[in-house]
């Protein structure tokens, strides 16, 4: 971090900005991850705008992936790069959106799960697609092929494993409706209750009325006719 941060000075800052688009094994590679990125990193600051980006962080580094590939220059070393630095991104992801989930609610988390989801499935259908070309031959058609197989691998490991997270998460929700239903309906038969119970006190107490009233007016008569 030290000589990255000393390349920055040197060169006036400019480092940062011509980072954006270097590609792995390139010079200013680590400002680009390091520092860049770290520091946009820095100004997310709940736990659903790290989520998000992280999905971002994570496609950039299957987009690399996918560049390095069509230029030929996706070998061992580039791909096991790509690969851990996207997991740990997909990681972070879990994790902050699991921290949200529980501030928010899984439904709140619907959307961002589903954006991951569908970067994930647009990136795997890309590398299936490239992978299929071959790439470039400047390290062989077949090399880079299975390289960008393992990518592939990586990625649908990661999709599985969010449609289970998807899947616990529909589960809840589903739950907490049901839970919140039965809650509702508790109340509502309470209430049932309530007002049957308070329409047969008042039908008994207009019955004990009435029979009141009968005799008060028997008596009144008996009276009378004494």
């Amino acid at each position: 971090m030290t000589i990255v941060i000393a390349i920055i000075i040197l060169l006036g800052g400019g480092a940062s900005f011509a980072a954006e688009n270097v590609l792995p094994g390139d010079a200013l590679y680590p400002v680009k991850v390091s520092v860049n990125e770290e520091v946009k990193s820095a100004f997310s600051f709940s736990s659903e705008a790290k989520a998000m980006y992280e999905i971002r962080r994570a496609e950039k580094r299957l987009l690399e992936a996918e560049k390095l590939a069509a230029m030929g220059r996706l070998d061992a070393t580039g791909r096991a790069n790509a690969v851990a630095r996207f997991e740990s991104h997909a990681e972070a992801f879990a994790e902050h959106a699991a921290e949200a989930e529980s501030e928010k609610g899984a439904e709140a988390l619907a959307e961002v799960r589903a954006k991951f989801e569908a970067m994930l499935e647009a990136r795997e259908s890309a590398l299936i697609e490239l992978k299929g070309k071959g790439g470039s031959t400047a390290l062989g058609a077949a090399d880079v092929s299975a390289e960008i197989g393992n990518v592939v691998t990586s990625v649908r490991a990661t999709l599985d494993s969010v449609l289970r997270a998807k899947g616990g998460a529909k589960a809840e929700m589903e739950m907490e409706a049901e839970a919140e239903e039965e809650m509702n309906g508790g109340d509502e038969e309470e209430g049932k209750r309530m007002e049957t119970g308070s329409g047969a006190s008042m039908k008994a107490e207009g019955s004990a009325g009435a029979g009141a009233g009968v005799k008060t007016e028997g008596s009144v008569t008996g009276e009378v006719s004494l």
